[in-house]
């Protein structure tokens, strides 16, 4: 149910106002130095084949990373696992998963791993001493929840661990993101990255260097009926210029599609090909662009895992007509809905189709509120009862699939319900 307009005012500018101080911040602040710079380098072949101007997309496990606020919009548990290819003998890899929780959220977790092994060492007299390894890494864990049918937050904690030869340091750090759904073809985000993260090294001197906080803004377009997105950001890393980034995702036909975009500095692209397996989809990524430390070109690729299925997977009740027709006080009662349900799998009663889709600018993550008559409960006719909230996990043409997600306790979706935006 729709929050009050003073409360989500209210909401709407605590978070303006902690994004305004963290740009402040970051301006107060001198020369610390840049520790920590793998964690700017970006995730996932999809995100980083979009310039990394994911902030307000951020819909897969990769948003513990750009923007957790963003993992409240995955439908099914997801993982993803990118290797990337780099010169000069460097790794760099990512791995990460998350787990949506109906109304009580959703988990992400996630590793970072960027090094490189047999350095060869040598002594003050130019001597060959050994190998050594430089290895930095961080491990995520991401909690993203709905503050209502429009803005969710999220926050990430992460544990890091940086090793060079004999030498260890670590320390922790939180990054924390906002998502807000304007509308069903605009989004915004915002996230603070590296909030007061700090790491000590195990020297005599204790060193400690602490990372330069990044605030990312962004907007997120889909202009067209298809899942075409054009998104756009406005990135700030503490101590430096801010940068605008922009990227594209065009599918060409069902699950092979195309990336390009521009990272602040150069241009990059991608590309994805899916395969339903089963209960799966499994999806490559591919990606590209130029490494910023030496201008060679990185290639990246991705392996990306979705568990679950949706009403469209199985043999569902059809009912006896598709709803779309009003009758007596109806009319009056459910002018302006969106759509009705009009398929149920029996074998998980909330489960559901709806009879809108991409026409009426739906698209997968979007909350629809669900009423029916009171006469179907029981009642006099002539009202209508809130039943609850379901979330679109799937658009095909003019039908969604839906499942449940705030319903009223006792009740469950029903053919014949009524959806609205």
């Amino acid at each position: 149910m729709k929050q009050p307009a003073a409360s989500r005012i209210r909401l709407t500018a605590i978070i303006v106002l902690f994004i305004l101080t963290a740009f402040r911040l970051m301006a107060q602040t001198g020369d610390g130095g840049q520790a920590g710079a793998f964690l700017r380098r970006g995730v996932g072949s999809r995100a980083l084949g979009m310039g990394g101007a994911f902030t307000a997309l951020a819909d897969d496990p990769s948003a513990g990373y750009w923007n957790p606020a963003g993992l409240f919009r995955i439908q099914f548990p997801e993982i993803v696992g990118t290797y990337t290819i780099l010169s000069l003998d460097r790794q760099y890899n990512y791995i990460s998963g998350a787990v949506p929780m109906g109304r009580h959220g959703a988990l992400g977790a996630s590793l970072i791993n960027f090094g490189v092994s047999d350095i060869e060492g040598r002594n003050a007299q130019g001597a060959i001493t050994g190998s050594l390894t430089n290895s930095e890494n961080a491990f995520y864990l991401s909690y993203a929840y709905g503050l209502n049918s429009s803005l969710s937050a999220g926050i990430s904690a992460k544990y890091l661990v940086h090793t060079l030869a004999d030498y260890q340091s670590s320390g922790v750090g939180f990054d924390v993101g906002f998502l807000y759904m304007l509308s069903s073809g605009i989004a915004l985000g915002a996230t603070v990255q590296d909030i007061y993260t700090q790491v000590a090294w195990n020297t005599l001197s204790g060193l400690k260097e602490t990372y330069p906080m990044t605030v990312r803004g962004g907007v997120c377009f889909r202009p067209f009926k298809n899942e075409s997105k054009i998104t756009l950001d406005y990135v700030m890393v503490q101590n430096q210029k801010g940068r605008i980034r922009a990227g594209a995702e065009l599918p060409i036909v069902h699950h092979f599609g195309l990336r390009a975009g521009y990272d602040g500095e150069r241009p990059v692209g991608g590309a994805y090909f899916g395969m339903p397996v089963n209960r799966l989809l499994v999806q490559a990524d591919l990606g590209f662009g130029q490494d910023p430390m030496d201008l060679s070109y990185a290639y990246r690729i991705t392996i990306r895992v979705k568990f679950g299925r949706t009403a469209f997977d199985f043999d569902s009740n059809n009912g006896k007509n598709n709803f779309s027709d009003l009758k007596g006080s109806d009319k009056d009662l459910f002018a302006g809905f969106t759509g009705r349900v009009v398929r149920l799998v029996a074998q998980y009663p909330n489960y559901g189709l709806i009879n809108a889709g991409e026409s009426s600018g739906l698209r997968a993550g979007v909350l629809l509120n669900v009423y029916r008559s009171q006469e179907d409960t029981g009642g006099v006719n002539g009202q209508k009862i809130f039943v609850g909230q379901v979330k679109i996990v799937e658009v095909r043409g003019d039908m969604s699939a839906v499942t449940a997600f705030r319903l009223r306790e006792g009740f469950s979706l029903k053919l014949g319900d009524f959806v609205f935006k």
